[in-house]
């Protein structure tokens, strides 16, 4: 899984970082909202989190990642809003 074509979205207001949130949870759409310094640290517990899930056969800890990580995206997003 890459997010490329969403890296090329190109700078977004805090405004439209937070609406797409809103609209689309997606890993994808999460990494794509996060600031680029952040990205990394989420390719890799995503990654992490997907291997357990497969050994596991358990989403949960998946599903607990990738809303720790919406809500780091919106919070940066709006951090001095």
């Amino acid at each position: 899984m890459t997010a490329e074509p969403h890296d090329l979205i190109g700078v977004r207001t805090p405004e439209q970082i937070v609406e797409s949130l809103k609209i689309d949870r997606t890993p994808r759409d999460i990494r794509a909202c996060l600031p680029p310094a952040d990205r990394e640290y989420f390719d890799r517990d995503y990654r992490q989190a997907m291997v357990k899930a497969t050994e596991e056969l358990d989403l949960a800890p998946v599903n607990a990642l990738l809303a720790h990580w919406w809500h780091v995206a919106r919070m940066k997003a709006t951090r001095g809003v």
